[in-house]
């Protein structure tokens, strides 16, 4: 688990509650503006951040691109099912640079579908249908362009297919997890 969260159930005389994530937050939140449905709209961010989104129609793409320097690490993550979302989204992110006589090009640098990962074992499920973590080296200065869709997005949306997508600079750390 790279980001860090706790699991809340809520106790009454009549039992507990089914666990709902509660993550923290490390960066400033930032919430989805529409119109960010093509790639020439892209909803603009500064990072690190923390993004929240929602796949509310038919068809929703949603992008969200922001600034790199060369050299710079990100770690890319998107989280929807941990938060109790139906969404199974998949992600594309590209490097978007621009030479000296003012063309842009796109680099693909990855296109992520579920993280079938499962380093817990038979105890501790990690595998998920939410595509990433994602680490990114920035080769060049540029603008990173990423693109966040529903992988049934024809026949589906929905406010309920909520995400969060997280962008955090890559520092060194650590987590234990203990398994009784």
């Amino acid at each position: 688990s790279l980001l860090d969260g706790f699991d809340y159930r809520l106790i009454t005389d009549s039992g507990s509650s089914n666990p709902f994530l509660i993550g923290y937050a490390t960066a400033p939140i930032v919430l989805e503006e529409e119109s960010n449905n093509d790639p020439d709209s892209a909803q603009q961010v500064a990072a690190p951040c923390e993004y929240v989104g929602q796949f509310q129609t038919r068809g929703d793409d949603d992008w969200i691109a922001f600034d790199v320097e060369k050299g710079e690490v990100y770690w890319i993550e998107v989280l929807s099912q941990p938060h109790g979302s139906p969404a199974d989204p998949q992600m594309d992110i590209e490097l978007v640079t621009t030479n000296d006589e003012g063309e842009q090009s796109v680099t693909s640098l990855a296109k992520q579908d579920d993280n079938g990962a499962n380093i817990g074992g038979q105890h501790y499920k990690t595998s998920t249908d939410d595509p990433g973590p994602y680490r990114l080296t920035a080769g060049n200065d540029g603008r990173c362009r990423i693109r966040l869709r529903e992988l049934a997005r024809d026949i589906r949306g929905d406010s309920r297919f909520f995400y969060r997508l997280s962008i955090r600079r890559a520092k060194p750390d650590f987590r234990l997890v203990s398994i009784p």
